[in-house]
């Protein structure tokens, strides 16, 4: 009889993070040049449409706090192309931004008492 194979972890979950992420409203790439996603606005809420990409995916047990936060028309592109050429293209590390991005939110979650979340 052929021995068990194990399940693998649980992904990591982090709604809170998820949730800071897509309050934020800004792309990722607007901090050094400006954002070309006029067309990607949600209308209902008249904002633009913030999306988590998570740099290790979810499928391969990528956790939420590993995300950065992408327009629509980034996001697309970054999946349309590759995501190592649209890094390169975009000169951004997004692992190294995704870890920034996260300890911010600690720093901002800690001071709002919000540690359960964290």
């Amino acid at each position: 009889m052929p021995a068990a194979v194990p399940k693998p972890a649980p992904r990591e979950r982090d709604r809170g993070y998820l949730a800071w992420l897509h309050a934020t409203q800004a792309c990722l790439l607007t901090a050094e040049q400006p954002c070309t996603c006029d067309g990607f606005l949600d209308v209902v809420r008249r904002r633009f449409m913030i999306q988590a990409h998570h740099v290790v995916s979810r499928g391969a047990r990528g956790s939420d706090r590993l995300c950065v936060p992408l327009c629509a028309h980034h996001h697309l592109e970054g999946h349309r192309l590759g995501w190592k050429t649209f890094a390169k293209r975009h000169q951004v590390n997004l692992k190294t931004a995704a870890v920034t991005l996260f300890l911010e939110y600690q720093r901002v979650a800690a001071g709002a008492g919000l540690e359960g979340d964290v």
